[in-house]
């Protein structure tokens, strides 16, 4: 009986080693990158720490939000060491709900100030655009769009435009954006014009990419990554970035976001692999991927846009996400109600 007693007690000291080993090495992340993007990088992360990446991802529809959600409620039992994300709206958001931990990697050092929280929540590397993806078997030259108005103004009997639920993801940012620019009103009423004006209103902006590249769709808001994937297969699309003219606010940069989770139960291992996301290297292995059309930083990577020739929307990001905190309610209700 007594030698029964040590066994057990000993089986299970070994599975606490075990199960404590298990858990200093591996870290979970939670991501909205998607995966074709995410996981070379966590497979590059393991095979170089041997740190096993335990991934989350959040659905399409609700990309970012649903993720963020999550955190905040299990800030009193936190399960994720880090949050990637496509993004920045709801990495501001985490940090105003007391979820992320101050960290900075000394890789972001060469990264400008202005893309790295004031307060060392959290840093960005790089980022997409928001652009028009145009069928050109179904335009001409002179039916292209060239501003964000022109969404309302075009053809819509048989929903021939869309743009990616406004309440979600990117599209959110840049809504966000342009209610900063044109004041809280003017800015509810293109949104509310869109939202009674025919125009498709899809889950992600991947969708929007795909039926414009089949023609079902003649163009489409979108993000410069789905965009450019589109071209790479050889579809008749072409990329038109939005409100470039000398009298236009621009486009919008949208920044990746990283950042440690507070009181996350695999802290260190959390650090590490933020230190390795913002090593340059993998930045630019991310740009070679497709993922990321901006750099942040100087690469040694060929670029295909030009940030110094692109017209972008210039406004911090935290006054952004005032106007989205402010404002969120009134999209619900344009696009989901």
């Amino acid at each position: 009986m007594k030698k029964m007693l040590i066994i057990i007690i000993l089986t299970i000291v070994v599975l606490i080693t075990s199960c404590s080993k298990n858990n200093e090495n591996s870290v979970v992340i939670y991501t909205s990158v998607d995966r074709n993007y995410s996981q070379p990088i966590f497979k590059s992360f393991e095979e170089e720490t041997n740190i096993k990446v335990l991934a989350v991802y959040d659905v399409e529809a609700t990309k970012t939000i649903g993720l963020a959600n999550r955190l905040i409620n299990e800030k009193n039992n936190p399960k994720a060491d880090v949050f990637w994300n496509g993004e920045i709206l709801q990495t501001i958001k985490l940090k105003e709900n007391d979820i992320l931990e101050k960290y900075i990697s000394k890789n972001a050092n060469s990264i400008p100030k202005k893309y790295i929280d004031s307060e060392n929540y959290y840093s960005s590397f790089g980022g997409r655009l928001k652009v028009f993806l145009v069928n050109t078997n179904n335009l001409n030259k002179s039916e292209f769009p060239n501003s964000i108005f022109d969404i309302i103004n075009g053809e819509t009997e048989n929903n021939k435009i869309a743009i990616s639920n406004p309440v979600f993801g990117t599209t959110s940012t840049y809504v966000a954006a342009l209610y900063t620019l044109l004041g809280e009103k003017n800015g509810f009423d293109l949104f509310s014009n869109i939202s009674t004006n025919k125009i498709t209103i899809l889950n992600g902006n991947a969708q929007v990419r795909d039926l414009v590249s089949s023609g079902s769709l003649s163009y489409g808001l979108t993000d410069s990554d789905d965009a450019l994937s589109a071209i790479n297969k050889g579809y008749p699309v072409k990329i038109i970035i939005p409100d470039q003219n000398k009298d236009s606010f621009g486009t919008l940069l949208i920044p990746n976001t990283v950042s440690l989770i507070k009181n996350g139960p695999n802290k260190d291992n959390g650090k590490l692999f933020i230190d390795y996301l913002l090593n340059l290297s993998t930045t630019e292995n991310l740009i070679n991927s497709g993922w990321i059309q901006i750099p942040l930083r100087k690469t040694n990577t060929k670029n295909i846009f030009d940030i110094n020739k692109i017209k972008l929307i210039d406004m911090p990001y935290d006054e952004i996400y005032n106007i989205y905190n402010n404002s969120s309610n009134d999209m619900i209700n344009l696009f989901i109600n």
